[in-house]
């Protein structure tokens, strides 16, 4: 994507990785929901999965905080690195 922005070369790359990524993805959670359903997850790796999943919205509410946290610290204590903006 960065290089057809900037570069401004064919669509047609860009355009396969994402149809390869799409059915990768397609085909991964395809196997993991008929794994689910046959009974392959046992119940330690569905606790497993579980708190993978609040690991992941936990890093992400932590981004947004810090993310937001250096903008307000920027806003309110402006210093000569940035231009005392």
């Amino acid at each position: 994507m960065v290089l057809y922005f900037n570069v401004k070369i064919s669509f047609l790359p860009v355009l396969v990785s994402v149809l390869v990524l799409g059915t990768i993805m397609y085909l991964w959670w395809k196997d993991v929901n008929s794994e689910s359903l046959i009974g392959y997850h046992t119940h330690k790796l569905e606790v497993r999965l579980r708190v993978g999943i609040l690991f992941f919205i936990l890093s992400e509410v932590f981004f947004f905080i810090s993310f937001f946290w250096s903008f307000y610290d920027a806003a309110l204590v402006p210093c000569v690195e940035l231009g005392m903006i």
